[in-house]
């Protein structure tokens, strides 16, 4: 008798549009203290936002040079579902721990205010 499989239906969310993040000098020396004092492993970092419904993307910007790093949320249940914050990073590792940095201190307790002016497809 042959086996049955069941196949799941992946949950489609609308994508909402792209944030771009830019720090002001107090949030990067909050972000500098984070990465001294509390020494994220990258490992734990991107264990805990793939568990919190977020998926991280990487890719070169030949234009600046650099890496454009990419935090979408896929949670269904966050104020963020289908927001893709951006920002741009020479180090990939470190980009990792700034987007764990970004969710504890902005993203978790959905304290991060999107600013309804901006566009959809604000690059």
């Amino acid at each position: 008798m042959p086996k049955t499989t069941k196949t799941k239906t992946a949950v489609k969310f609308e994508f909402r549009g792209f944030v771009n993040l830019a720090f002001t000098a107090g949030e990067l020396a909050t972000l500098e203290d984070w990465l001294i004092h509390g020494k994220p492993d990258a490992g734990d970092c991107i264990q805990v936002l793939l568990e919190a419904g977020y998926k991280i993307g990487f890719s070169y910007d030949d234009y600046h040079d650099t890496n454009q790093v990419a935090l979408t949320c896929k949670d269904l249940a966050s104020i963020y579902t289908g927001y893709c914050f951006t920002f741009k990073h020479n180090d990939p590792i470190r980009s990792i721990l700034i987007c764990r940095w970004l969710y504890d201190s902005y993203l978790k307790n959905e304290d991060y205010q999107i600013k309804p002016d901006k566009g959809k497809f604000d690059w």
